[in-house]
Parts: C-alpha cells; structure tokens; sequence
C-alpha cells in the first residue's frame, strides 16, 4: 500500500488494507460508513473515496459508486496530496471495474426485458 502516512491502530490498519488493498471484507456496509465518514471530514483527500467506492460496488450500489468515481476524477485532475498518488492505480482499475459491471448489468436488464416483452 501506499507510504504509511496515517498512524493508525492495529485493527484499524488491517481494516483499511482489506478494502483498499485486498478488496476483501466482510464489514462492507462498515466500510462505507467510514468512507463517507472520512469524506465528510476530508473532503479533498481520495482515501474516504476510495473506500466509498468499494464498498458500493460490493454493496451493488453501482451508481453511487460511479458518481464518487467521477468526485475523485475531478480532485485527481485538480491536484492530489503527494501522500494519496499511489491510490491513483486502485482509482483507475476501480472505475474500469465499475464501468464494466454496470455495462454487464444494464445489458442483462435490457436482454430480461426483451424477453418479457417477447
């Protein structure tokens, strides 16, 4: 993960590495939380964002997870904190993940209703 910049507790760390980076946890609905919590209080930092965008498209809130796609695109683009540019490679794999999966949705939705029309 990125340089430690943050001095967190134990399981406080161990949280953050299993959504930022392993994508695996079973707390999604915690990480969330905690993803807005951290936008709220920093909202010029990508680190909450990230977190809120995992954890909607684990929670399939797909277009919430895009639209703070796109808030953490715009900060990107406006400078980020030297500490946060190595989120940029997990932004950009997670946006490319969430486009995908919406497509695949919006195409089975689509292909459902062809089918019950026809």
């Amino acid at each position: 993960m990125c340089a430690k910049v943050y001095l967190l507790p134990r399981w406080a760390e161990n949280f953050t590495n299993a959504v930022l980076v392993d994508d695996t946890t079973v707390e999604w609905e915690r990480a969330k939380e905690v993803g807005e919590q951290l936008t709220h209080l920093a909202p010029d930092l990508l680190l909450g964002r990230v977190m809120l965008i995992r954890a909607c498209r684990h929670l399939g809130q797909f277009a919430q997870a895009l639209e703070v796609a796109r808030e953490c695109r715009f900060l990107a683009e406006n400078g980020v904190h030297a500490a946060e540019r190595c989120l940029m490679p997990v932004l950009d794999e997670e946006e490319e993940r969430l486009l995908s999966e919406h497509r695949h949705l919006e195409s089975m939705v689509a292909s459902a209703a062809r089918h019950a029309a026809g």
